[in-house]
């Protein structure tokens, strides 16, 4: 009998959604995962030129309420896929709406993408290659719909998320996540926690230098990760955040399940998506 359960268990594991998949396979995954061969995946290739030169700008802002509620606590996992940080609220937690949001979305979690270390070596010599690969790091804040009840729901539902990519890289200034990288070393192996201090985490998603600049470019997009959902509207603020060399190590000696180094899947196809930009109520200098 066991031995039937386990072969079943191998066999129709990808149909029930099990977590099957490596990035290091990413370029595989549509054989298992239909919607990761879909025509809005990402994350998208970017050309910047066309983005800044072509786009229009949306009237409607978008609106950030609570964005800046401190949390009650903030845990820190290593999922196996992604560090990620959850907050818990006494009360309602942030939410976000308007711009080309249909609804009110709430505020789910932060978490983390690094590149293989082939990749930064690749940037830090011939600096052209920041327009094809991610810029060392990348943080992704998540909000959900409102209506649909839960992340897990949304995210197989059309519309069902809205999501920040911000980038991260070696900058001059604020180190904004000092606490991240003082315990980063907690959440080595996989489904180990820990605990942050409170800090408001949903503002990271309107990270801007003034209100001039106060933009992000959205399009539609799907899941990073099987199985790719086209359900994601993406944002990218204009600016991102700066990391330390010691919190890019930190992530890299995270261990994710079926060995993986890092946890970025390749860029995919543009497919003439559109591609505007929309501004916020909210900014502040970083």
């Amino acid at each position: 009998m066991y031995l039937q359960y386990l072969i079943a268990t191998i066999l129709f594991s990808p149909i029930l959604g099990t977590s099957t998949f490596t990035f290091k396979d990413a370029k595989n995954w549509g054989k298992h995962y239909p919607g990761c061969n879909g025509k809005l995946q990402s994350p998208m290739a970017d050309d910047a030129k066309k983005m800044i030169g072509d786009s229009q700008t949306i009237e409607n802002k978008l609106i950030f309420t609570d964005s800046e509620k401190l949390p009650t606590k903030i845990i820190m996992k290593n999922t196996g896929r992604t560090v990620e940080l959850k907050g818990v609220w006494a009360g309602k937690p942030p939410k976000l709406s308007g711009g080309p949001l249909k609804g009110t979305y709430v505020f789910e979690k932060i978490d983390f993408r690094w590149a293989p270390k082939e990749w930064t070596e690749v940037i830090n010599v011939d600096p052209q290659f920041k327009s094809i690969y991610m810029q060392y790091m990348n943080m992704h804040v998540y909000f959900y719909k409102e209506d649909l009840k839960s992340f897990k729901k949304a995210e197989t539902q059309k519309d069902g998320l809205a999501a920040f990519k911000l980038h991260m890289e070696f900058l001059e200034g604020v180190l904004l996540l000092k606490d991240l990288e003082k315990n980063i070393h907690k959440v080595q192996s996989i489904n180990s926690t820990a605990e942050l201090h409170p800090i408001p985490l949903a503002s990271f998603a309107y990270r801007d230098g003034s209100e001039g600049s106060s933009q992000s470019l959205f399009y539609k997009g799907s899941l990073d990760y099987p199985p790719c959902s086209e359900s994601v509207t993406w944002f990218e603020p204009v600016l991102g955040v700066s990391i330390s060399e010691g919190l890019l190590n930190g992530f890299r000696k995270i261990k994710l399940e079926g060995g993986d180094v890092s946890n970025v899947r390749p860029l995919q196809p543009i497919n003439k998506r559109p591609i505007k930009w929309v501004t916020s109520n909210k900014w502040y200098e970083i």
